[in-house]
């Protein structure tokens, strides 16, 4: 299903005048004769509403679905949605503002173009806003949460919607972290909008931590400040590997000997992390910000590398039981493997996500 691209004339009653959301108008993009009530959901089941991830909105129950004609698809249109100037200008500061100072009398008319808003979401919206609640649906996917997210941000429509964004916020908080990332951008988004800082701190350190930098991020809606901070995140913990690596490979090729059981021990194990950087792109290691992978994969290819010392693999085969550390002069020397697996251990475990604060809001 291709989307239609729409624009919007929010026409505006006077407080006394009475409102219909379900009231849609045309201009001269649509014959006369054209069916404009197929392109309302009233009527129609709306226990469930999705996007079928190609554009398309559909409401359904139990399978059902309307019977949408298909000319609404195809050509581009206009549509009018007649709602109250009195509870537009209460449930958002934004329309409050453009609505001040114009004239309120029964027969006053205003007329407010929104262009590039989904129909759908902004039809879900004022159903809410206008106390229909019986034609908001029960469920929605997250792209059509999405959706109505953006126009609650973009409207200051928080307060008006709460109710329905916590309902539909707990409904899909299962699939908050899927295996995917084609969602992720839009549940980071969801969060910073609604204000979920746990979510929001899960999401980004999910984001930092699977993915080469970069979300699927279509609309454009993820800020780009909460881009950087999730690459910079990225960027200091492969520096700090990156930094153990190489201080690694300095003190293996070094005079001072780690292994003190065999002298063959620490060249032979400086040879292994050369070969296995080599063979994983990591040998010379680079700079942090050359790397394209995520940081979850340089980890797992990291540990991949065979590391067992020679000193253990002797005793191993000798039958005898081995510490895994030497000591000498008072020192204790852990050989390669087990210093290389604490010391990525220690860094995971200290990965954290975007901290999201109380009344954190859109700035740009």
């Amino acid at each position: 299903m291709q989307q239609t691209p729409v624009s919007h004339h929010l026409r505006s009653a006077a407080p006394t005048d009475n409102f219909s959301t379900d009231n849609l108008s045309t201009d001269n993009y649509i014959p006369d004769d054209f069916p404009v009530d197929d392109i309302s959901t009233d009527g129609l089941p709306v226990d469930d509403i999705h996007n079928d991830h190609n554009g398309g909105l559909e409401a359904s129950e139990h399978g059902h679905e309307p019977d949408i004609n298909p000319s609404i698809q195809q050509g581009s249109y206009e549509v009018e949605l007649r709602v109250s100037s009195k509870h537009m200008s209460i449930a958002s500061q934004v329309f409050g503002k453009a609505l001040e100072g114009q004239p309120t009398g029964d027969k006053d008319k205003r007329t407010i173009l929104l262009l590039q808003d989904d129909f759908g979401a902004m039809h879900i919206l004022m159903n809410i806003i206008h106390g229909w609640t019986r034609r908001v649906p029960k469920r929605v996917d997250v792209q059509v949460f999405k959706q109505v997210v953006g126009l609650i941000d973009k409207y200051e429509f928080h307060e008006a919607a709460e109710t329905f964004t916590d309902m539909w916020f707990d409904s899909l908080r299962e699939t908050l972290l899927q295996d995917h990332h084609r969602d992720l951008a839009s549940w980071i988004f969801i969060c910073w909008v609604l204000q979920k800082p746990s979510e929001y701190n899960v999401l980004t350190k999910k984001a930092i931590w699977e993915t080469n930098g970069e979300l699927q991020d279509d609309d454009g809606r993820v800020l780009y400040w909460v881009l950087r901070g999730i690459q910079s995140r990225q960027q200091t913990t492969l520096r700090e590997v990156f930094n153990i690596l190489s201080e690694m490979l300095d003190r293996y090729n070094g005079p001072q000997p780690v292994c003190y059981r065999d002298t063959n021990c620490d060249p032979l194990a400086l040879g292994k992390l050369i070969r296995g950087l080599r063979m994983i792109g990591l040998y010379p290691v680079p700079e942090s910000f050359a790397t394209k992978s995520s940081v979850k994969a340089i980890f797992t290819d990291i540990r991949s590398i065979e590391l067992v010392p020679l000193c253990e693999e002797y005793y191993r085969k000798a039958g005898r039981k081995v510490q895994l550390w030497d000591q000498y002069d008072g020192e204790a020397k852990v050989h390669m493997d087990k210093e290389l697996e604490t010391s990525l251990s220690r860094i995971q475990d200290q990965l954290y996500g975007l901290e999201l604060r109380n009344g954190d809001r859109r700035t740009d």
